[in-house]
């Protein structure tokens, strides 16, 4: 619809809404929430405290129809706000719909994003956490149910911090056409996506998650004037977000329809054994399968309540994570950050200390049961290594050797207080003997601080070659605000020619500075593939096939825009500019 002429020559005609002011039940006032036109000069009209809708007659201002929007049936949602954050799908709920955007798809139906915005004189809210699509009748012909929230799960973008009330707050929506097929767009506000649906058929198909910036609200495909229509020629969607935090910006995002398989995600779940979708958020480290190509595990950092490991089938795009176990039987809390595979199959797995409670932990672990066989701390007395210890400790793992006669290399992210000396800052690479338990370290220079804040390793993997590839980052995140992201690198360096000592305060005799050598600067992968630059590249590993994969943590969705990056480099030879 075009608004004609010039606007003091406007007339306006007054809707009558009292039909539904004499038949909604909830709340005190109308309070119309979003309105769409059809090229009929029909309006529907939300009114989400109320959880109404209405069709209005724009030629004469008149209500032709209106009805509840009702109520949904929910099946294995999480109802429930854990602290720390832990997504347990187990709970049935009944909760009305409350629309608040919502869209025509033709002349006779219509979406609604069902976020919920009200609390009624019991206490209870609604929010039904999915779409409807309603005919002009009031007749539902379909109902999403928890299966876009289940999506969402699946794709990693689920925010527990809202789980008790709104889940995933579908708040815009909008409908295009882009050639011969009818697009249905659904944001999530609270897990910073927009699912994308084909209706052409009527019946909605999921075909992908795009990710935004932080709280996308406002959705639109430009198809519904001569602008839009140059616009929709080019295939385009554009969505803005809602809030800023820590730097990251409101945001525009303009994306473009391409024929093809789709980008994002690069990683999703696949189903439990109930055949629900395995939940993950805030992956970490990276290890590989020796011997079986495409096979890769992950971690879950201590974002979650609980401590997970997780497989991955590398071999399809989006690559799977086809199962989930929890660390169990550890002495401590743990944070999970590195992960390898020892040549018996068994699990090596790092766990991040902090300065005070959680100690700084190598685990070797039953990939069957996720049981903890034996651990691994730091130096202790007579020289107590732990003294000087901060919040940034392990992070990647590697092992080498043969079954029972292993060594396992952890690096230490940040140079504790101990470390460096005037000209640059050094952090720690351990070497642990399992038969002993004894630790030995090697001294790895750090780069200088520049516009990213303060620099550290994230990552460690062994190369075909024999030498080892560690990741090397900043803290900054995003091309202009705060600490911008200036370095993630990948170098190689040589831990077998090395001399390691051990720990001693002071420490003698010195202990040796590795040499690094710049093999790959990822910085450039990351600006290509995502929205905003990410900050913590933070899994790096080489698989049976000699394929480079490396993986960004997503923070959780909690305030981040909750992108998880999983990227092949290809094979390490062409990834990697050996010298």
């Amino acid at each position: 619809m075009r608004l004609l002429g010039h606007p003091t020559n406007w007339s306006i005609t007054e809707a009558n809404l009292d039909p539904v002011r004499n038949n909604a039940t909830d709340g005190d006032d109308l309070e119309p929430e979003f309105v769409d036109i059809n090229k009929k000069n029909k309006a529907v009209v939300t009114f989400q405290e109320n959880n109404w809708l209405a069709i209005v007659d724009l030629k004469t201002g008149q209500t032709i129809n209106h009805f509840s929007a009702g109520e949904v049936d929910l099946k294995n949602v999480d109802n429930v706000e854990e602290d720390p954050p832990l997504i347990i799908l187990d709970t049935d709920i009944t909760k009305r719909r409350e629309p608040d955007a919502v869209a025509w798809i033709d002349y006779d139906s219509f979406a609604t994003a069902n976020e919920c915005d009200y609390e009624d004189g019991s206490g209870e809210e609604g929010g039904s956490r999915g779409f409807t699509i309603f005919n002009i009748d009031g007749t539902v012909e379909f109902e999403s149910e928890e299966s876009f929230e289940h999506w969402l799960v699946s794709a990693g973008h689920y925010l527990d911090g809202r789980s008790e009330n709104k889940g995933c707050e579908p708040e815009g929506i909008a409908a295009g056409r882009f050639g011969f097929r009818t697009f249905l767009f659904v944001g999530a506000e609270r897990c910073n996506a927009v699912g994308v649906y084909d209706v052409t058929s009527g019946t909605p198909k999921p075909i992908q998650i795009l990710p935004t910036g932080i709280k996308p609200e406002g959705l639109k495909t430009f198809s519904k004037s001569w602008f839009g229509w140059f616009f929709n020629k080019r295939n385009l969607f554009a969505v803005s977000t809602e809030d800023n935090e820590d730097d990251i910006p409101t945001m525009i995002n303009i994306y473009r329809m391409e024929y093809g398989p789709s980008y994002y995600p690069m990683i999703v779940s696949g189903d439990d054994s109930n055949g629900l979708p395995i939940p993950w958020v805030g992956l970490s480290g990276l290890g590989a399968d020796p011997t079986t190509p495409k096979k890769l595990y992950t971690v879950s950092d201590s974002f979650l309540q609980k401590a997970f490991f997780y497989e991955i089938d590398a071999s399809s795009h989006p690559a799977v994570i086809v199962d989930r176990k929890e660390v169990t039987g550890a002495s401590a809390d743990l944070d999970l950050e590195g992960i390898a595979v020892g040549p018996d199959g068994n699990l090596w797995i790092a766990s991040e200390g902090n300065s005070s409670t959680r100690p700084n932990l190598v685990l070797k672990v039953n990939p069957a049961t996720g049981a903890v066989i034996s651990e691994f701390p730091l130096p202790t007395a007579p020289d107590d290594m732990t003294d000087n210890r901060r919040g940034n400790g392990f992070e990647g793992i590697a092992v080498t050797g043969t079954a029972g006669n292993e060594v396992v290399y952890a690096v230490i992210q940040r140079a504790w207080p101990n470390e460096g000396d005037t000209d640059e800052v050094n952090t720690k690479i351990g070497r642990l003997d399992p038969s002993t338990g004894d630790w030995d370290f090697v001294h790895y220079p750090l780069e200088p601080e520049g516009k990213g804040d303060w620099i550290g390793l994230s990552a460690l993997t062994q190369l075909p070659n024999g030498k080892f590839a560690v990741i090397e980052r900043d803290k900054g995140w995003g091309p202009t605000t705060g600490f911008i992201a200036e370095i993630k690198r990948i170098y190689q360096v040589d831990l077998d020619a090395a001399t390691f000592h051990p720990y001693s305060e002071p420490q003698a005799p010195p202990l040796e500075l590795l040499s690094k050598t710049l093999v790959r600067d990822v910085l450039p992968d990351l600006q290509a593939t995502s929205i905003w630059t990410a900050e913590k590249l933070e899994g790096l590993t080489v698989d049976a096939n000699g394929d480079v994969f490396v993986l960004v943590d997503n923070d959780g969705v909690d305030d981040a825009t909750g992108e998880t990056l999983f990227l092949n480099l290809g094979d390490w030879e062409s990834a990697f500019n050996l010298p």
